[in-house]
This record gives C-alpha cells, sequence and structure tokens, in this order.
C-alpha cells in the first residue's frame, strides 16, 4: 500500500440535515436512501472497471480502467482518478453526472471540490492529503446563509492546479469537453449542474414522445427552477466568491428557461 497522486474531488449534498429531518417526519427513509445511491451507482463503478473512459477514450492514459475509484459514505462521494489527460476530463464529467442527476431525479443540489494530490484509496478506504484538500476545499468555497445555516453554493469547485494541469496536457477532446462542461468565473471554473435544463429541452423535444409526456417533462424542468429560483432570492451570500457564484446560478437558470420556453414554443407552433 503506498500513496499515488490523483485528481481527488469531495462531493456533498446541500442541506442533507434538513433534508433527513423532513423524512423522519413523513416515515420516508427510502427517498434518503435511493438519493444517496445517485452518488455512486454500482453501475458507475463497474463501468469504469470494465470500460475506462466514458469520454475522450482517446486522450492519454495509463491504466485501462484510469484508477477511477468511487466511495459513497451517508451524503458523501469520494471520487479519484489517475494523473492524466483522460483521468482529469472522466472525473469532471463523473462530477458532473452526480450533480446533474441528483438535480432532475431528486430535485436536490450539492456542493463539492476537485483538487489534486497523494491519497491511499482502495474500495471503502481512503484517506491521505488529498483527500483532506478536497475536503478542506469544499468547506471553504464560497458560502451563503441558507434557511439559518451556513452553506456551501450548488457547484462543485475544481483548483485552478488542475485547470492548469487539463490547459497543458490536455488536447483537442478534452479541451472541447471542458468548455462544455463547465462554467468560467471570474477567477475559478466550477462544474455546474444546471446544463441538464439545456439536454433536458432536446429530450423533451423528441417526437417520439406523446405530447402529454413531452409537457409532464417540461412542467418538472420548470417547477424545479423555479423552486430553485425561490431559495436563491432568500440566500444571503458570505463573501465576493459566494456573490459571484450567486450570479452565475441566476444566469445558468434564466438561459434555462429560455431554453426549455424556445423548445415548448417550437412544439406548439
Amino acid at each position: 500500500m503506498k500513496y499515488t497522486d490523483k485528481f481527488v474531488a469531495f462531493i456533498d449534498i446541500l442541506g442533507f440535515k434538513q433534508i433527513v429531518e423532513k423524512s423522519v417526519i413523513i416515515e420516508d427513509a427510502e427517498s434518503i436512501a435511493r438519493m444517496i445511491k445517485r452518488l455512486a451507482p454500482e453501475s458507475d463503478i463497474a463501468f469504469y472497471q470494465n470500460d475506462g473512459a466514458e469520454i475522450c477514450p482517446c486522450s492519454e492514459s495509463y491504466s485501462s480502467d484510469l484508477a477511477m475509484r468511487i466511495s459513497q459514505i451517508s451524503d458523501c462521494v469520494v471520487i479519484s482518478a489517475e494523473i492524466s489527460a483522460a483521468g482529469v476530463i472522466n472525473i469532471i464529467h463523473y462530477c458532473q453526472k452526480v450533480a446533474e442527476r441528483l438535480l432532475l431525479r431528486e430535485s436536490v443540489l450539492c456542493q463539492g471540490y476537485l483538487t489534486r494530490g497523494k491519497i491511499v484509496h482502495d474500495g471503502m478506504m481512503f484517506f491521505g492529503p488529498g483527500y483532506q484538500a478536497a475536503v478542506e476545499g469544499e468547506k471553504q468555497a464560497a458560502s451563503i446563509e441558507w434557511r439559518g445555516e451556513v452553506l456551501g453554493t450548488p457547484f462543485i469547485e475544481i483548483d485552478p492546479d488542475v485547470v492548469a494541469y487539463l490547459k497543458s496536457h490536455g488536447d483537442d477532446c478534452t479541451h472541447e469537453m471542458f468548455t462544455r462542461m463547465t462554467v468560467r468565473g471570474t477567477t475559478e471554473s466550477y462544474i455546474s449542474p444546471y446544463g441538464i435544463f439545456d439536454r433536458l429541452a432536446n429530450w423533451a423535444s423528441d417526437p417520439s414522445k406523446s405530447p402529454d409526456q413531452i409537457f409532464k417533462e417540461f412542467n418538472i424542468a420548470n417547477s424545479i427552477i423555479e423552486r430553485i429560483e425561490k431559495d436563491i432570492a432568500a440566500s444571503k451570500p458570505k463573501n465576493l466568491r459566494a456573490r459571484e457564484k450567486l450570479r452565475i446560478t441566476q444566469e445558468e437558470l434564466s438561459k434555462a428557461r429560455e431554453r426549455l420556453a424556445e423548445a415548448q414554443s417550437m412544439i406548439l407552433s
């Protein structure tokens, strides 16, 4: 057993304490179990073990499975991947998948941090300065006061050193996918869950679907956007980075609402 230099991400669910407390009142433990399974489905773990890179498979890599390790405990997930162009873009992609399916399937948001450092990561055993740096990064990321608690904002922040690695070691595929999967703030890059709404507009517009099914999906997406906008309006940024993230959130949601309205209008015309 030895420490390995890897990309390391730590993600947890925003407001999980309140979500659990509500589930106790209504006696709904099943919804919590379903929610946290979204962090590390067995199918995802098996995919990387068997097939390796999910995106940019021709990019530089050193092991067939990208040394991708995924461990979930309670409302948290730890992900690590080898130091390579394929490793960094696939861990970014996995973080995006977690954020998007939590939002779309469970109507909850998550926060996190992606960095680089030494870690031992084997099954449910993970420790080392890389893991600690990811946890600390998540704690120190821009925060807001929300529902009486200080919480992180709904993004997975990327360590500038990780972005620098990708710029210097990446290729056309990884650079293109990084641009698609991340949002650039004033100084930091973030993985945002809100891009799912743009793709949802495309999926909902599928002509093979019935009109009832199409508008049901549009209504679900719009209700999620409305709920997030309501929560954002009641939040209080704690610093400049938090205000920047809230600004990005508002812009992303506005774009998502416009895209859904445009797709809905095209169907009606």
